[in-house]
């Protein structure tokens, strides 16, 4: 990918998984529909950056993706971790957000709240499932930044 490429923004096509596993997959994907014309085995399909990206986001179409707070990728020199940012909700034609600032999770919702947002909770008290809805809205996008 261009090296000046500093976000990355990918779609989770899987079910029931978790956000950092759908990295994974993504970024190095096995297709068994493909076979090499050279040795007949399975294609791989293996994304590679010239420069890891800052910011990764994720789009999701179901709440059954669980978020991780964490996911790395590891580049040809390091272990590159990424934590979570925020997450994006849609249901009902509006979208809401929880951001992620310091380890404490802040919601918005710039109907109701405006330019303030709420405090929520600490991060560590999220689990996967408690971030994949907020209300009745289930995420759209899991926003990660590089720590």
């Amino acid at each position: 990918m261009h090296e000046d490429l500093q976000t990355c923004v990918v779609q989770c096509h899987n079910l029931h998984c978790t956000s950092s596993e759908c990295i994974k997959q993504i970024f190095k994907h096995q297709d068994s529909r493909r076979t090499c014309v050279h040795c007949g085995g399975d294609v791989r399909r293996v994304t590679c950056f010239d420069v890891v990206p800052e910011i990764l986001i994720l789009a999701i179409q179901d709440s059954s993706v669980s978020v991780s707070k964490r996911l790395s990728i590891h580049s040809e020199e390091e272990m590159v971790v990424f934590s979570l940012k925020g997450v994006v909700y849609f249901g009902d034609f509006h979208y809401t957000s929880c951001i992620c600032v310091d380890k404490h999770v802040w919601f918005n919702d710039g109907m109701l709240t405006g330019q303030k947002s709420t405090y929520e909770k600490p991060l560590v008290e999220f689990n996967g499932t408690d971030s994949s809805i907020c209300g009745d809205k289930a995420a759209s996008l899991i926003v990660y930044a590089q720590t």
